[in-house]
């Protein structure tokens, strides 16, 4: 992960010493991650994998309207009914009239695709 694709208010991990934590960007100043409580070089930063659980703690719900193809979920925000979120093994959003919009891997990444695309910040429930 680089600097240059993180944004304030990602969501990151941060490792030092084997202890792992969850954060939240609210600052880069080159490759010096700012968080509330410290600041660091991005390489003791870690990019978060999108799972189910980070869906769900992102606001997420399972949607019955989208088709599943291949019994991959698709996942939506209460209030928008035009993107949605394929979990699958390459999982991507998708714009309901059109199809995929975007391939993604984690955290950071769906947070600005989904910002990009429709303004709106998504953060941790």
């Amino acid at each position: 992960m680089q600097a240059k694709e993180l944004r304030i208010g990602n969501y990151i991990n941060y490792k030092l010493n084997g202890d792992k934590q969850l954060i939240n960007v609210n600052g880069i100043v080159g490759t010096i991650i700012l968080t509330d409580s410290f600041e660091g070089d991005v390489e003791y930063f870690y990019p978060i994998p999108i799972t189910e659980e980070y869906l769900i703690n992102l606001g997420f719900e399972k949607s019955d309207v989208i088709p599943q193809d291949n019994n991959e979920a698709a996942w939506q925000l209460p209030d928008d009914e035009a993107f949605y979120v394929i979990l699958g093994e390459d999982p991507v959003i998708c714009l309901r009239e059109y199809g995929v919009l975007s391939y993604f891997d984690y955290v950071h990444e769906l947070q600005n695709i989904y910002y990009a695309l429709d303004s709106i910040e998504i953060v941790f429930k």
